[in-house]
C-alpha cells in the first residue's frame, strides 16, 4: 500500500490516467481493509476463510484495473452487467409479454409496477447488500449471521443445482433454432416455412397446427408418442446441449475474470438485436395491431392480477435464490450499493417492455397477413411462444426471414447464457463452494469448474429425449414455487426479526457512509429553508437506510411473500401442458427438485445444534451474530467521516454516476 502511495504521488502531475488507476485499486485495497475490520469475527477458522477470500478479491482488483487502459472503471462496469444479466433473461424476453397480454395488456402494469416498488426492489437491495457487506457468497454469509440459519444458504445451493441444469436446455433450444435460421440464409428458406412429407402422418398437423408447430415435434422439442416414456436421446439437441454447457465453461472457467468479457457481449448485444428487432417490427403492418392488444388496458381484469404480477417479479429479478448474494460478494465494500439495485431494477422493467413490443410488433403483423386473432397464435404456454410463433412469423417474410429469425434467436441465446453465468458460478455452485473450501488456486477453481459442467451436461441429457420437454415442463412450474417463496420468507425473518432490522441498517449506514446532505447546500438550489429540510427528509426516506426499506423489509415484503405462498398451495392443480395433465412420473422428478432444498435446512440445522453440543458450547451460540459484526470495529469505523468528492477518479462507481445523483 505504501509503495502505491508514493507511486501515486510520482504520477499524479505528469499522467493523470494512470494515478487515476493506481487510485482506484488502492481505494479497492482500503475497502476491503474496512470489510475485514468490521466483519471479521476471532474464530481462527472463519477468520482464515474469510482473509483467502479477501485476498483473492484484492488480487483480482490489482490484476484487472491497472490492465485496462481506456476506462479505471471497467471492473466495476462489468459487475453492475453480471447483476443486468443475471436479471434480464428468459422471464423478460418470453414470459412477460405473454402474461402481460393474458392478464389484461396496459392494466397488468399498475399491479406490476406496485409489487417492484413494495417488494421487488426492497429485496434485491437486501440480496445485494447481505452479499457486499459480507464478502461472501449465501451460505457463508448466513452462517455467518447466525449459526442457525446456515441451513438457508446450503438450501440456495441445493436450490441452484436443478436450475442451472434444466435452463440451459433453453440456450441448447436456441442455439438448435439459430443454427437453423443461420442456415436458412445460404439455403434459400427456413425449414418450418412449409411442411414436408417426412412430418408425423397421424395427425393433419400441418393443416391443424402450421408448419413451424409440425417441426418443432420431430425436430427439436418434443414428440407426442413419447408422453409416456421418454425415448431416445436426440442427438441434435444432445449437441445443442454440449455447445451450451462449452460457452458457459469459456464463460466463467477463470471465475470473476473470464466472466467480466464474457458478460461484456452477453449484456450488451441483446439490446442492440433488440433494438434492431424493434425497428423491423414497427416496419411490419398489423404491427400497431398488436402493440395496442398489447398495452391496452382491460380494467375487468385489475382485481385479479396482484399473484401473477407478484410473481413475475419475484422470478424476474431472481430473489427466489441467492444469485445476486454471490455477485455483491466480489463489489466493493463502499460501493453505492442502492445506486445499483434501483438501476438493475429499472433495466429488467424496460428490458420486459421493450421484449413485449417486439414480440407484439410481430405478431400483429402474423395476425394481419393470415387473418387470425391474437388469441388463435398465442395458444402455447408463454415460455414456448419463442419456438412456436416466432418461427412461423419469420416464415412470412420471404427471403429475409432466416435473418430475422437468427437474430432474435441469438438474442434469445445471449440473454438466456447470461443467467447460466450467474446460476452458474457466481451463485451457489462453484462461487460458493470455493469461498467455503477458501482456495485460491486457479488451476484447481478451472478443473472444479469443468468436472461441474460435464456433471451438469450428463444430468441434462435426459432433458434431450424424445419426452424431455415433460420434464422441462414440470420443472420450470413446481421448482420455483411454494418452495422459493419459504425460503425468502425465511431470509427476510432472519435479517428483520432475529438479526434485527434496525441493526441491519446500522451495518449499510456503516458500509455505504452515505455523506450528509446540509441545507446550506440545498439552499444553493434556490429552496428555502422550509423546502430544504422538507426535500432532506424526502431523499432520507427514499434513502438506502431510511424508512421505505425498514418497512418494505419488515411489512410489505413478508406480506406479499405470505400471500403468494398461501395462494401457491391453494390454487395446486396437477401440472399440464397443452390442457393435458403430465403422468404422475413427470412430476415425481419435479416434486423431488422442490422438496430438496427445504429439506436441506433442517437437516444443515440439526448438524450444527449436534456440532454445538459436541463441542459442548451453549445452545446460545447458535443464535449468536458476533461473527456478523465486530461491533467495537464498525463503530469506530462509523466515526470516521468523510464526504466522497464528485470527481470520477474519487468514487469508482460502476453505472449511473449522474443519472441516480438521487441515492
Amino acid at each position: 500500500m505504501d509503495d502505491i502511495v508514493v507511486r501515486l504521488r510520482e504520477l499524479v502531475d505528469t499522467r493523470l490516467e494512470d494515478a487515476a488507476r493506481m487510485q482506484a485499486q488502492a481505494i479497492s485495497i482500503l475497502d476491503e481493509t474496512d470489510r475485514i475490520i468490521a466483519t471479521t469475527s476471532t474464530n481462527s477458522h472463519t477468520t482464515k476463510k474469510f482473509y483467502h477470500n479477501s485476498l483473492k478479491r484484492t488480487r483480482i482488483y490489482n490484476k484487472i484495473i491497472p490492465e485496462k487502459s481506456v476506462s479505471i472503471q471497467i471492473f466495476f462496469l462489468q459487475f453492475f452487467l453480471s447483476m443486468v444479466g443475471f436479471t434480464v433473461g428468459v422471464g423478460n424476453t418470453i414470459k412477460f409479454p405473454s402474461l402481460a397480454y393474458q392478464h389484461g395488456g396496459g392494466i397488468y402494469l399498475i399491479p406490476y409496477f406496485a409489487c417492484l416498488f413494495f417488494f421487488g426492489l426492497p429485496m434485491v437491495f437486501l440480496h445485494l447488500c447481505i452479499g457486499q457487506y459480507s464478502g461472501l457468497s449465501a451460505n457463508g454469509a448466513f452462517s455467518k449471521i447466525m449459526p442457525a440459519a446456515s441451513g438457508i444458504g446450503w438450501a440456495l445451493i441445493i436450490f441452484a443445482l436443478p436450475v442451472c441444469t434444466y435452463y440451459n436446455i433453453i440456450v441448447a433450444w436456441s442455439i438448435y433454432y439459430f443454427w437453423f435460421s443461420f442456415r436458412g440464409f445460404f439455403t434459400g428458406g427456413l425449414p418450418w416455412s412449409q411442411c414436408h412429407p417426412e412430418w408425423p402422418k397421424s395427425t393433419p398437423c400441418c393443416l391443424l397446427d402450421g408448419p413451424s408447430d409440425c417441426f418443432l415435434q420431430p425436430h427439436a422439442i418434443s414428440s407426442p408418442e413419447a408422453y409416456f416414456h421418454l425415448g431416445p436421446i436426440q442427438e441434435h439437441l444432445a449437441l445443442a446441449l454440449a455447445i451450451a454447457w462449452i460457452l458457459v465453461f469459456f464463460g466463467v472457467f477463470k471465475g470473476i475474470g473470464s466472466m467480466g468479457w464474457a458478460v461484456t457481449i452477453t449484456a450488451t448485444l441483446p439490446y442492440l438485436l433488440l433494438g434492431i428487432l424493434l425497428l423491423r417490427g414497427f416496419s411490419l403492418p398489423g404491427a400497431k395491431k398488436g402493440l395496442l392488444l398489447l398495452f391496452k388496458p382491460k380494467f375487468e381484469k385489475l382485481w385479479s392480477l396482484p399473484v401473477p404480477a407478484a410473481e413475475q417479479v419475484f422470478y424476474s429479478l431472481g430473489i427466489d435464490a441467492g444469485p445476486l448474494i454471490s455477485m455483491a460478494s466480489f463489489s466493493r465494500y463502499r460501493n453505492n450499493i442502492y445506486r445499483d439495485a434501483v438501476a438493475v431494477v429499472l433495466i429488467n422493467t424496460f428490458t420486459s417492455i421493450l421484449a413485449g413490443m417486439v414480440i407484439f410488433s410481430f405478431i400483429g403483423f402474423l395476425a394481419q397477413s393470415q387473418n387470425l386473432q391474437i388469441n388463435d397464435i398465442l395458444q402455447h404456454d408463454s415460455l414456448y411462444i419463442a419456438f412456436t410463433v416466432y418461427p412461423g412469423i419469420t416464415s412470412f417474410m420471404d427471403l429475409m426471414g432466416p435473418v430475422w429469425a437468427a437474430l432474435f434467436f441469438a438474442m434469445l441465446t445471449l440473454s438466456a447464457l447470461d443467467a447460466e453465468f450467474a446460476w452458474y458460478l457466481i451463485e451457489m455452485i462453484v462461487s460458493s463452494i470455493m469461498k467455503q473450501i477458501g482456495t485460491i488456486n486457479q488451476q484447481f477453481e478451472t478443473r472444479f469448474v469443468a468436472g461441474i459442467c460435464i456433471i451438469c451436461l450428463l444430468c441434462g441429457l435426459p432433458l434431450t429425449t424424445r419426452g424431455g420437454i415433460f420434464i422441462f415442463h414440470a420443472i420450470e412450474n413446481l421448482n420455483a414455487n411454494w418452495n422459493a417463496f419459504t425460503l425468502t420468507l425465511l431470509q427476510l425473518f432472519v435479517i428483520c426479526y432475529l438479526y434485527g432490522v434496525d441493526n441491519f441498517i446500522k451495518d449499510i449506514g456503516e458500509m455505504l457512509r452515505k455523506p450528509t446532505t446540509l441545507i446550506e447546500q440545498l439552499k444553493s438550489k434556490n429552496l428555502s429553508e422550509k423546502q430544504a429540510k422538507l426535500w432532506q427528509k424526502i431523499k432520507f426516506f427514499f434513502g438506502p437506510t431510511g424508512g421505505y426499506v425498514r418497512w418494505t423489509w419488515s411489512l410489505t415484503s413478508p406480506c406479499i411473500l405470505l400471500f403468494l405462498l398461501i395462494a401457491s398451495i391453494l390454487s395446486y392443480e396437477r401440472v399440464t401442458l397443452e390442457n393435458r395433465p403430465l403422468p404422475i412420473y413427470y412430476e415425481l422428478i419435479a416434486w423431488i427438485t422442490m422438496i430438496g432444498p427445504l429439506i436441506t435446512v433442517p437437516i444443515v440445522t440439526l448438524h450444527t445444534i449436534y456440532s454445538t453440543w459436541k463441542k459442548k458450547l451453549p445452545l446460545k451460540t447458535l443464535i449468536d451474530t458476533s461473527k456478523w459484526r465486530n461491533k467495537k470495529s464498525a463503530d469506530n469505523l462509523s466515526k470516521v467521516q468523510y464526504v466522497e468528492n464528485d470527481d470520477p477518479y474519487y468514487w469508482v462507481c460502476p453505472l449511473f454516476f449522474l443519472l441516480f445523483d438521487f441515492f
